[in-house]
């Protein structure tokens, strides 16, 4: 049995079609068949049917593509610390972050980290702190930026970098805005804007200070986090926010307020514990250490 012939048993499962396959491969279409009869005789199972033009898999391939997605997601994997190994000058690292997260931290990695690194190209994606620890545990992630508090996976190591509190996000002429600090028992019945429900880390640790305090408030929830910076721009509600980021204090309509009682948390960086660190993450870690 050869990698290859997984790779192409993998690829026509999900396009369910030899042409469609064997196009997305870059073979002929009887290769592809070919490459899927030797497999099927290897293994002595028959592993895909047609009907009406379509591939359907029978009971053993189903496991067999249940288990060569484990395969090939470590082929891949090899392949990524052996391209890591090589004495290369330029470096991939893909990380993500919260939007709302650790915007202390971009003036760092695109000023100094890159002038001590210059051969590291960062690709930086966004993401809900849930989103990123997700992402990582399916290996589409090496390293990430969230909150460290949420985190009850033993097989994800976090590394603890700022400890900070909540902040509630308001429209300057809000009545709030006045304040130096908000008693939460002042958000009662008030609209709170926020984004994807049960995705950010920010609005459980919201709603389990309003369960504590018995303060209750109306929530409106949007699909993009600019949305709500905006929708609180408008004065159509208020946002709780864990950092303010550069699209905050350049909007002359939004402030920033802390809580009386501090709401706090902590941020920092997440790897899958057991997973290979390239030689980039191992410094870019090392940098904040």
């Amino acid at each position: 049995m050869e990698i290859r012939q997984i790779e192409y048993f993998k690829t026509l499962c999900e396009t369910k079609n030899y042409t469609r396959a064997a196009r997305q491969l870059h073979i002929s279409q009887p290769s592809l068949s070919v490459a899927i009869q030797r497999l099927e005789e290897e293994l002595s199972v028959k592993l895909l049917v047609r009907d009406n033009k379509r591939v359907m898999l029978t009971r053993e391939g189903a496991v067999l593509l249940r288990e060569s997605d484990v395969l090939l997601k470590q082929v891949n994997h090899i392949r990524e610390v052996m391209e890591d190994l090589k004495k290369t000058e330029k470096r991939t690292l893909k990380l993500a972050f919260p939007v709302t997260v650790g915007a202390w931290l971009w003036p760092i990695l695109m000023e100094e980290f890159h002038a001590r690194y210059p051969e590291i190209e960062l690709l930086i994606e966004e993401g809900s702190t849930y989103e990123i620890l997700d992402g990582i545990r399916r290996d589409e992630l090496e390293i990430g930026y969230g909150v460290v508090n949420i985190n009850e996976d033993p097989e994800i190591t976090s590394k603890s970098l700022v400890k900070d509190e909540l902040k509630l996000l308001l429209n300057v002429e809000d009545e709030l805005a006045g304040k130096e600090k908000v008693d939460i028992h002042e958000l009662e019945n008030r609209m709170v804007i926020m984004y994807r429900k049960g995705t950010s880390f920010s609005e459980k640790l919201f709603l389990n200070e309003l369960e504590r305090k018995n303060v209750h408030v109306k929530i409106q929830h949007v699909k993009e986090q600019a949305t709500v910076f905006n929708m609180v721009a408008q004065g159509l509600g208020i946002a709780v926010l864990l950092d303010e980021t550069e699209l905050i204090r350049n909007n002359s309509s939004l402030c920033a307020r802390e809580f009386l009682e501090p709401v706090l948390y902590e941020s920092g960086f997440f790897w899958k514990k057991d997973r290979y660190l390239s030689s980039s993450a191992k410094k870019l870690i090392d940098f904040f250490h």
